[in-house]
């Protein structure tokens, strides 16, 4: 099982095997991944959260030499959407405003 992967990659190439894909995962990717970077930063360590928190409002990209475009920005072209940057900037927003109630 994927849960069992020791790195992301290998949880990766052992998601690809898995055909075909969930019925709708494109539609609902990007909640998934926001759901895990969220729990990622709020139930993971203090030194995790507060690298994020100080990085301030700076743009954090994803950048990669796989070229993978979706989730983040591809070193060697310089093209991407750069969601996964987008959702942990979303996260560390939030984590501002309950940081300040």
């Amino acid at each position: 099982m994927v849960e069992k992967c020791k790195t992301a990659k290998s949880a990766k190439a052992w998601g690809r095997r898995a055909k075909p894909l969930r019925e709708g995962w494109n539609d609902m990717r990007l909640d998934v991944m926001r759901q895990v970077v969220r729990a990622k930063f709020t139930s993971g360590s203090e030194s995790l959260r507060s690298m994020l928190m100080e990085t301030g409002d700076r743009e954090l990209v994803e950048g990669n030499v796989w070229n993978d475009t979706f989730w983040g920005v591809s070193l060697r072209s310089g093209k991407g959407q750069n969601n996964l940057g987008k959702i942990i900037m979303e996260v560390r927003e939030e984590l501002l405003k309950k940081k300040d109630e």
